[in-house]
C-alpha cells in the first residue's frame, strides 16, 4: 500500500507540472488547453482531498510534497496574486483611480454603480456593452464628462478629446466598436490616452467543447482564435502608435495565462497582477469564476492597488486600480 501511495502522490505531482507548463508556454493555444483555462481550476484540488490523508496514514514523511502541491494549484494554476503595495507613497495630484465593467448581462444598477465611483473617488472610467442611455444616466448624474461610440463608454471627471475607434468587429460579424479612446486631460498634468476595449469571447467554441461536440469544438475554436487576434491586433497595434501615456481598460474576454493575452499584452503592466491581492475573478458562472477583466497601463503608470468590486447587477464584476503618473521631464527637472 505504501508503494501505491507514493505512486499516486508522484503521478499527482507530474499531473499539475504538466498542467502548469501547458498553462504558461505556447502549448495553451491548443483547444484543450483553452478550454481549461475557461474551466473550474479548482478541481485540480479535488484529488488532494482523498491523498492527503492516505499519505499521512501511510507515507507520513512524504507528507512535505504536499506543500509543493499546495503552491502549484493556489499560483500558477488557479493565479491567485499576492502584492504588498502598501508601502507606495501616493500622491494625491498624480493618483488616478480606473474603474471599467461590462453591463451586458443582467441588469445593472446604475445608482449603485455612481455610488461606487463616488465612493472610491474614481476618475476614470470605462464601459463596455453600454447603451447611450445607460452611459448618459450615469454620467450626467455624476456631472462628467462622456464619450460614447457604438456600445462602448469612457466618461472622466476630467476634460476629454475627440473620440476615436481603435478596432471593430466585422460588419458580418455585428455592428460593435472593440477598442475607442481618447485623450483625457488633467490641468497641471501630462494629457494622457483613455480606451475603452471589449474584444471577441470565446464562448461559443467553448460550449461546443463542454457539450463534448469534439467533431465541432475544435474548429469552432481556431476560427474564434483567428477572429480573436485579428481584433486584438487591430487595437494592439493602435497603442503602439500613441506619444502619450496611455491607459486600456475593459474585457479582454481571455484570463492573463493565455497565449491570446500573452501576444499583444505582455508589454503592457497589469494593475491587478502588480498591485491586486486574490484570484481576481470578474465573471462568474454557477461553478466558477474566470479573470478576464483586465486594467492595463504602459510605463508612464505605476499601480499602487488594484481589486474586484462587489456585483452592480450586470453578469461582470468591477474592476478597479489606483495608478500613479510619472512626472514628465520637464517636471524632474523642476
Amino acid at each position: 500500500m505504501k508503494g501505491f501511495v507514493s505512486l499516486l502522490t508522484f503521478s499527482y505531482l507530474m499531473i499539475l507540472l504538466g498542467i502548469t507548463v501547458m498553462m504558461h508556454t505556447r502549448l495553451n493555444e491548443y483547444w484543450f488547453v483553452t478550454l481549461w483555462l475557461f474551466s473550474p481550476r479548482w478541481v485540480a484540488v479535488l484529488p488532494m482531498v482523498l491523498l492527503l490523508p492516505l499519505t499521512l496514514w501511510f507515507r507520513p514523511k512524504m507528507s512535505w510534497v504536499y506543500l509543493v502541491l499546495a503552491l502549484l494549484i493556489c499560483f500558477p494554476i488557479l493565479g491567485y496574486e499576492l502584492n504588498n503595495s502598501g508601502n507606495v507613497q501616493i500622491d494625491g495630484g498624480r493618483r488616478l483611480a480606473v474603474l471599467t465593467c461590462n453591463l451586458g448581462g443582467g441588469t445593472v444598477d446604475l445608482v449603485q454603480l455612481a455610488d461606487l465611483i463616488r465612493q472610491r473617488d474614481v476618475g476614470l472610467v470605462c464601459l463596455q456593452e453600454c447603451t447611450a442611455k445607460n452611459s448618459e444616466i450615469l454620467f450626467s448624474s455624476l456631472g462628467w464628462n462622456r464619450r460614447h461610440k457604438g456600445n462602448m463608454a469612457i466618461g472622466s471627471i476630467h476634460p476629454l478629446g475627440k473620440v476615436g475607434v481603435h478596432a471593430e468587429y466585422p460588419k458580418a460579424h455585428f455592428f460593435a466598436k472593440a477598442t475607442i479612446g481618447c485623450d483625457v486631460l488633467i490641468p497641471g498634468q501630462r494629457a494622457f490616452y483613455a480606451v475603452s476595449i471589449h474584444l471577441p469571447t470565446f464562448r461559443p467554441a467553448l460550449e461546443e467543447l463542454r457539450r463534448f461536440r469534439l467533431d465541432a469544438g475544435p474548429g469552432a475554436m481556431a476560427e474564434m482564435a483567428d477572429k480573436y487576434r485579428s481584433i486584438a491586433k487591430q487595437a494592439a497595434d493602435s497603442m503602439e502608435e500613441l506619444s502619450t501615456p496611455v491607459v486600456i481598460a475593459g474585457d479582454f474576454n481571455v484570463p492573463t495565462e493565455s497565449v491570446f493575452y500573452r501576444e499583444f499584452w505582455d508589454s503592457k503592466i497589469n494593475a491587478f497582477s502588480a498591485a491586486g491581492t486574490g484570484l481576481g475573478h470578474t465573471k462568474f458562472t454557477r461553478w466558477h469564476g474566470v479573470r478576464i477583466d483586465h486594467i492595463l497601463s504602459d510605463a508612464s503608470w505605476t499601480p499602487v492597488h488594484s481589486e474586484v468590486c462587489p456585483d452592480v447587477g450586470s453578469d461582470h464584476h468591477p474592476v478597479i486600480a489606483e495608478l500613479l503618473m510619472a512626472p514628465s521631464k520637464g517636471e524632474e527637472e523642476n
